[in-house]
């Protein structure tokens, strides 16, 4: 837990000055530093109240339009719905991804919804989570994503895959 701590002090600091938005005249290394800033806020910082929040308004956006690539940037979706997989890690967020992954024709998209969905942070939802896996609404080539998702996401997640 300390180590947490110490790596949300780091990145949410670093993060702040990059932001959520490409802005005009940013760098390709600009560019770069959001994306990856953003998958270490993902990991360290959900639980932080003003990232949370910030994610959950950008969720609503892409649940409302999930095949809408200008809604939220390729760049941060797989960050922010994973977030609010982990702030939240409720039924309702559940349902949502699977209802936007049901109506999303984008591979990648689907695959920023696995990786969120296996975020799970309950035993409950992972065993959710990895029942649906098995579901015929998950393409065969895609069974991978959500138990890596879980397996690397902590022992709980490991030992609920294995």
């Amino acid at each position: 837990n300390a180590y947490v701590s110490f790596c949300a002090k780091i990145f949410g600091a670093a993060f702040a000055k990059v932001g959520w938005d490409t802005k005009e005249g940013d760098s390709d290394n600009e560019k770069k530093l959001r994306s990856t800033l953003i998958g270490s806020v993902a990991k360290y910082c959900y639980k932080d109240a003003a990232v949370a929040a910030e994610a959950k308004k950008r969720f609503q956006a892409f649940i409302a339009a999930p095949n809408d690539s200008s809604v939220l940037s390729a760049d941060i979706r797989g960050a922010v719905l994973s977030i609010v997989m982990k702030a939240e890690g409720t039924d309702a967020v559940f349902d949502q991804l699977v209802a936007a992954h049901d109506i999303v024709t984008d591979g990648a998209v689907k695959i920023n919804i696995y990786a969120a969905i296996g975020d799970a942070p309950t035993l409950a939802l992972k065993k959710r989570a990895l029942d649906w896996t098995l579901s015929e609404n998950v393409r065969s080539q895609d069974l991978i994503y959500i138990p890596a998702s879980m397996a690397v996401g902590g022992r709980e997640g490991a030992e609920a895959v294995f």
